[in-house]
């Protein structure tokens, strides 16, 4: 298309450009003929037609004008949730109440129009939800919006037109706000919370009652043997009795036998003092600490994703630095990452699963690679999390590892999140695995 202009010319000998009047015959096609008539009348000519341009008819190519949203509806079902008779703010002014909606009604289509009556088919529209979107849209002639699989929280769509005359009207907002689903309420999570806390009740009750067992059976048998002991040293003590005639013999056995029975006696105490502290139960007692160390980091790693505070991609990087410093204390490590400024929320199920593969790609390395390095580079572009992890490791045979259950686990993890994952492995070669995914 040919742009056309009128050149006013200024003081100094110089011009100013004047294409505004002109940009409703932007489609006019090329121009051919110039010709000044009287009165600063200028006719245009071209092979699509002719144009007549007279200054003197002065316009406000600025005139202020409003745009509208006609109505916000809930997809499929077209179920309206506003149908436009609020002009300017949804939940600002009274006006209108702000929609609360349940999260089952996370697709909305909005509809909108601008009261600009001059070629209406061109004008252009541009559109942000705040607290979705980081930028406007492009301008477009369509006069919806659909957004579907909102995550709960508190939006606001903001409308703006531009008529022929690139000028921007007033923009129209509406506020409304997604609930969260059930299972990722307050009240869903203290349910969450306190199950696990019974959980780690019932277990630490069952090993206690278990000890307590293994304890008293050990306390019986001692006590049956003392029993039996002192039955044989009573025996004795009567056989003696029987033979001894003096009285200084008798007297001599039951202090012999006195001595013996308190001996026992005192090695049942000690015994019975030893129990208390359950040197015998030493693998028993090393299971109940390693089972509470294993159940506080798995404590520790679920307060971790359900909070709305920690869904943030800079989040879960800090997590994947954090666990780096602690699985691979012992093997040199060179994490690489962007900076941690990354404030764009994360889906509970993807920062779970996608944690999960991180951890069980780190375990890996530390059981089965017998590595020297390690590097982990991640990485971020535009809606995707990239993550490479890297070993000089003893590698392994891809096509005879395939059944392994580690490498079936991250398969299956990245299917569930529709992640992309790569395995690059050779025997003395070390192994790459990279994954790619949307964080949203």
């Amino acid at each position: 298309n040919t742009e056309i202009s009128l050149a006013v010319p200024q003081q100094g000998g110089t011009y100013r450009q004047e294409y505004i009047p002109f940009l409703r015959m932007f489609d006019f096609g090329s121009v051919y003929t110039i010709f000044p008539d009287q009165n600063d009348v200028i006719w245009l000519g071209g092979p699509n037609g002719i144009l007549r341009y007279d200054p003197s008819i002065s316009k406000n190519y600025s005139l202020s004008y409003q745009a509208l949203i006609r109505q916000v509806a809930v997809m499929p079902e077209d179920s309206l949730v506003f149908y436009g008779y609020s002009p300017r703010e949804v939940g600002q002014k009274g006006l209108f109440p702000k929609p609360i909606l349940a999260h089952r009604n996370n697709a909305l289509r909005f509809e909108f129009a601008a009261p600009y009556y001059e070629q209406v088919e061109k004008i252009q529209f541009q559109t942000l939800l705040e607290g979705f979107d980081n930028n406007w849209s492009p301008w477009s002639q369509e006069t919806k919006k659909d957004y579907t699989n909102l995550p709960e929280g508190n939006y606001r769509f903001r409308v703006r037109a531009k008529n022929i005359y690139e000028y921007i009207s007033d923009e129209a907002v509406f506020d409304l706000t997604v609930l969260p689903p059930w299972y990722r309420t307050w009240l869903a999570y203290t349910f969450y919370g306190l199950m696990f806390g019974l959980f780690l009740i019932g277990f630490a009750t069952i090993l206690g009652n278990r000890l307590k067992r293994k304890a008293e059976e050990q306390l019986q048998k001692e006590r049956e043997r003392a029993m039996l002991k002192e039955a044989q040293l009573r025996a004795e003590a009567l056989e003696a009795q029987k033979e001894l005639e003096k009285h200084q013999i008798r007297n001599q056995i039951a202090a012999d036998l006195h001595d013996e029975i308190g001996s026992n006696l005192s090695s049942i105490a000690l015994i019975s003092e030893s129990l208390q502290d359950h040197s015998e139960f030493h693998e028993e007692i090393s299971d109940i600490y390693h089972a509470a160390q294993e159940s506080g980091e798995a404590l520790g790693d679920i307060v971790w994703l359900i909070n709305p505070e920690q869904d943030q991609v800079r989040d879960l990087i800090a997590r994947f630095k954090e666990t780096a410093g602690v699985l691979l204390r012992n093997i040199p490590y060179e994490f690489k990452n962007p900076d941690l400024h990354f404030t764009e929320k994360i889906n509970p199920e993807i920062k779970r699963n996608i944690y999960l593969m991180y951890k069980e790609i780190l375990n890996n390395i530390i059981k089965h690679s017998g590595a020297k390095q390690v590097e982990i580079n991640i990485e971020k572009s535009h809606k995707n999390l990239q993550i490479k992890v890297k070993d000089d490791g003893v590698g392994f045979d891809e096509e005879k590892m395939k059944q392994g259950n580690g490498l079936r686990n991250l398969h299956n993890r990245s299917e569930q999140i529709d992640a992309d994952l790569i395995i690059r492995s050779s025997p003395g070669s070390g192994t790459t695995v990279m994954i790619s995914v949307k964080i949203t």
